[in-house]
């Protein structure tokens, strides 16, 4: 028997943005008045996960009076009129524009709430052999990381083959766990000669590499270990110019995922992006591979340290990432 929608309260718990490096936490924030967009489905939230921008968009660009956060879990309590793919009841997890200024103070945005709005295409199955809490933590990765592989470097299907080079390992104890996704072989990133290392393990034949840190360290790593013939870098943020300028052979590119949204993204300085509609439709066809290969066991979500807590913690985790304090594992919370 199909279950039917619920009815949403007036108002939820939220965390907002007050100012610039400050949440705060809205006890009646208002939901919106409208209902779904037709292809939209209402989720019940249970859990959120944490990211960098989640300290770096209030920091630096807060839209100030709109809902924050991005990774959530959560139960359908409504469906859209042309939502195909989802029934009440159902778990889902998935990524969302927080602190999104198109929303404004009264629209939906960021995950940091009770209650969310999302496209239908824009959310995965949560895999029973995951659960809400890691299912939470993949969302921003998973769309940036085919954002970054195959749109931006253009490499096949990851269901073929290929030669895995992880140069971003902190520490030493976590290459088990690296090579453990079928990494060749892992470096560390803080050693002078990681790049001529890579470069020497490859045979001079490397021609594609995404920095998932992108500073000017990273940089000269991938930089240096890409072959003589040139080839392609893609960064997860705005590449310093004056590497990019060293080497004229390899062409550079960074990803945003926000852009998956269809909108402009109205971030300051070098992160500001234009709307890129495509990006809407190919992270619905990406989302759709991408819970299969969740489901099999391909792709497996970042370690996760869950706390069963209160928003006031997750204003406490996004300062421990502010602060470096994060090493290894992605901060989960329970909200119910």
């Amino acid at each position: 028997m199909k279950k039917e929608d619920a009815v949403l309260p007036s108002t939820q718990t939220a965390l907002v943005a007050l100012s610039e490096c400050t949440y705060t936490i809205a006890q009646r924030h208002c939901l919106p008045k409208q209902p779904p967009l037709p292809q939209d489905i209402i989720v019940r939230v249970t859990h959120v996960a944490l990211n960098p921008c989640n300290w770096k968009m209030i920091d630096f660009s807060p839209a100030i009076g709109t809902v924050g956060g991005n990774d959530f879990s959560g139960e359908v309590v409504i469906v859209g009129s042309r939502v195909q793919r989802w029934n009440v009841g159902d778990a889902v997890c998935g990524f969302l524009y927080g602190l999104d200024p198109h929303a404004g103070k009264t629209g939906w945005a960021g995950a940091f709430a009770q209650y969310v709005s999302v496209d239908e295409g824009l959310v995965m199955r949560v895999s029973p052999s995951l659960g809400n809490a890691q299912a939470a933590c993949l969302g921003a990765g998973i769309v940036t990381a085919g954002m970054s592989l195959f749109r931006s470097l253009g490499l096949p299907s990851i269901g073929v083959p290929y030669a895995s080079i992880d140069a971003k390992n902190k520490d030493s104890k976590n290459k088990p766990y690296i090579l453990s996704f079928g990494a060749e072989k892992a470096f560390d990133y803080h050693s002078p000669s990681c790049g001529v290392a890579i470069r020497a393990f490859t045979k001079g034949k490397l021609q594609k590499a995404l920095d998932c840190i992108t500073d000017s360290s990273s940089m000269k790593i991938c930089y240096t270990a890409i072959g003589p013939r040139g080839g392609q870098y893609t960064a997860l943020e705005p590449p310093p110019e004056h590497i990019k300028q060293s080497r004229k052979d390899i062409r550079t590119d960074w990803v945003m995922a926000l852009t998956i949204f269809g909108k402009a993204v109205d971030l300051k300085g070098p992160f500001e992006r234009a709307a890129a509609p495509g990006d809407m439709e190919w992270a619905r066809s990406w989302y759709m591979q991408a819970d299969g290969l969740v489901a099999s066991g391909i792709l497996r979500p970042h370690p996760a340290k869950v706390t069963n807590g209160n928003w006031t913690d997750v204003i406490q985790g996004i300062d421990d990432l502010r602060n470096g304090k994060v090493r290894g594992v992605k901060l989960v919370y329970g909200i119910e």
